[in-house]
């Protein structure tokens, strides 16, 4: 008896050693992982940046001549908000310019956005540096970020941090995804980057099946949609995707616990822009009350924030805003 209970034993710490390591080797192959990763965006921001600066027609101290079509339109509103200390212009509903004679309502017209995001970035950081160089630096990195949702979402479908690295590799070596170089400013190096970590995240939501994995994975997806007015096609894709998906396994997706939460956040983020920019334009502030620690977070890390008051009660958001 005693010679098979420590015969048992010693079954069992060989178990709980080949546990231990097995969960050690996981934590080292994902640190690993990480850090390559960060390797792979590193070397697709540097080919981005230093092929456009290193183009012989780029001018680095002038930006007249390399604007033409979409950059031009979007390095002119990048411009304006510039001007107007990282907010809309007075005359951004009503612009002069871009339809001479007629006026252009902007943010009616267009997805603006990532303009938005270039002058804070550029007020922070720029120094010195002419905007339209610092537009090329940003975008580089920006459109390099893709390969976190590639990496991301490979590794939930399998499992494998080296399956994930393989597929942040391809995307990083696949010459079609450096198509935009030299255009200073365009849409889809700043919204594919949120799209693909939309994808990540809704195959992480279908794993854990929780309101909080649905609200991450919304999010992105508004950013991504709001910002380049192509991603609507790619989000009909993904659409079509689950469609097919349903008629071939008879699951309806939104009869998931908190399903509605994706629909819901993509109607309020379009909902809460408009009114930002209304209450701008109108000399007046947004103000919420009663946020849980979570949505405080939220707003803290998306910087809306600065642009809507946060209080704990009803009677503070009121006394600011002067109302008895």
């Amino acid at each position: 008896m005693e010679q098979e209970a420590l015969k048992s034993q010693s079954v069992a710490s060989h178990v709980e050693r080949w546990k231990r390591s097995g969960l050690e080797r996981s934590a080292r192959a994902r640190i690993l992982g990480f850090a390559l990763l960060l390797a792979l965006i590193a070397l697709g921001a540097f080919v981005r940046i230093d092929t456009a600066l290193r183009d012989p027609n780029f001018d680095r101290v002038h930006a007249e001549g390399m604007l033409k079509s979409d950059p031009g339109l979007l390095y002119y509103f990048t411009e304006r908000i510039l001007e107007s200390d990282g907010w809309p212009p007075s005359d951004f509903r009503a612009d002069p310019r871009v339809e001479y004679p007629l006026t252009t309502d902007i943010p009616a017209m267009f997805p603006v956005g990532q303009e938005f995001v270039i002058a804070w970035c550029y007020r922070w950081f720029g120094g010195e540096m002419p905007l339209h160089v610092f537009c090329v630096w940003a975008m580089g990195v920006f459109a390099s970020l893709c390969a976190i949702g590639v990496y991301g979402l490979a590794l939930e479908l399998s499992g494998r941090v080296s399956m994930a690295l393989f597929a942040a590799a391809l995307y990083t070596l696949v010459p079609a995804n450096y198509r935009t170089i030299g255009f200073i400013l365009v849409g889809e190096d700043f919204s594919l980057p949120w799209f693909c970590a939309h994808l990540w995240l809704l195959a992480r939501a279908a794993r854990v099946r929780t309101r909080a994995s649905i609200f991450l994975a919304a999010l992105p997806l508004a950013i991504a949609l709001s910002t380049w007015h192509a991603t609507s096609f790619v989000f009909t894709l993904e659409a079509a995707c689950v469609f097919l998906w349903f008629l071939r396994s008879g699951e309806n997706p939104f009869t998931c616990r908190g399903a509605w939460i994706m629909p819901a956040v993509l109607a309020a983020f379009g909902l809460l822009v408009t009114l930002l920019v209304r209450a701008q334009r109108q000399h007046q502030r947004v103000l919420a009350y009663g946020l849980s620690d979570h949505y405080r977070q939220i707003f803290e890390l998306t910087r809306l924030d600065e642009a809507v008051g946060i209080h704990d009660s009803e009677s503070d958001a009121l006394a600011e805003a002067g109302a008895s």
